[in-house]
């Protein structure tokens, strides 16, 4: 602007903090191009870079917070707000693990991450994991119903979405993604299968 005030605009691509691939933090892209700019203050630059280092990657590899089960598959930490308030630069981040990590122990390596650039951690709750019983029929009953309507036979795989079913005794959270007889039944991001 004529009065020296840079605006800043740039685009990412968005997706759900369960299945962050092919995602672009904008936020991120920023921060990373911000660190560049040598007319920023020194401390400001520390504080993009720590943006840069530990939100560019959607599956805590930069923060060092990078976990994998072969029930859940990768760990994602999802930065869905960032703005700036009372002259502070503020986060949120949805962070999805598997059952074979303790809460407590991930709360621990995100406290030592962010604390070791200078960061605080205000607000950091966690819910109970919710996983199906590797034993339980219901997938299967699920699956060969579907499979007996739509004439279209899917397998299950799970999902890392926090649902419903964390509230609810004996919840079962489930859903359809095909195509049969040329009507679509239900849509759900690469995914042609049932989900549990």
């Amino acid at each position: 602007d004529e009065d020296g005030t840079l605006h800043l605009h740039v685009k990412g691509l968005s997706g759900h903090a369960s299945w962050p691939v092919g995602t672009v933090n904008a936020g991120a892209k920023a921060a990373a191009l911000l660190c560049e700019c040598d007319a920023l203050p020194e401390s400001d630059r520390a504080i993009l870079a720590t943006v840069r280092d530990y939100v560019t990657d959607p599956f805590g590899i930069g923060s060092g917070i990078a976990h994998e089960d072969s029930r859940f598959g990768r760990l994602s930490a999802a930065n869905g707000l960032m703005e700036v308030k009372d002259g502070k630069l503020r986060l949120s981040m949805d962070t999805r693990y598997g059952t074979t990590m303790p809460s407590e122990e991930l709360k621990n390596k995100l406290r030592t991450v962010w604390g070791s650039r200078g960061w605080s951690l205000p607000s950091l709750e966690s819910r109970e994991a919710f996983h199906v019983d590797d034993n339980s029929p219901v997938p299967e009953v699920i699956r060969t119903i579907c499979a007996d309507i739509t004439g279209v036979d899917r397998p299950c795989f799970r999902m890392s979405g926090g649902t419903y079913s964390h509230y609810l005794p004996n919840g079962f959270s489930c859903g359809v993604s095909l195509t049969a007889k040329g009507a679509t039944l239900g849509e759900a991001a690469g995914s042609d299968a049932l989900s549990f």
